[in-house]
């Protein structure tokens, strides 16, 4: 599908981006409460597992679509990890978190 937009975003992009920032929202939400009150008050973590478990649907849909790369995704994943190993204080890092495939 073809469209006239200055960014040149197809509707079904414009709308992939959309729902991404949406739940990237609403994940920073619950992490507020979670920082507010604990992972034990309400539901806030079942709430945060739904929430990422969103962001990981619609990655999924951008990488099967072709508007963002796997392997980049991953590679950026493992990046951040080691950066992590730098510049965090609290997190024991036991072993690199597992590539996808």
């Amino acid at each position: 599908m073809s469209t006239s937009h200055f960014n040149k975003l197809t509707e079904a992009e414009a709308e992939r981006l959309a729902i991404l920032a949406e739940e990237c929202g609403e994940t920073v939400q619950a992490v507020t409460k979670i920082l507010r009150h604990g992972f034990e008050s309400w539901n806030n973590k079942a709430d945060l597992e739904r929430e990422i478990g969103n962001i990981l649907a619609i990655a999924d849909l951008m990488i099967s679509e072709g508007d963002v790369d796997e392997g980049e995704i991953h590679l950026s994943a493992n990046n951040k990890v080691e950066a992590l190993r730098h510049y965090t204080h609290h997190q024991a890092f036991s072993q690199s978190r597992p590539e996808e495939g």
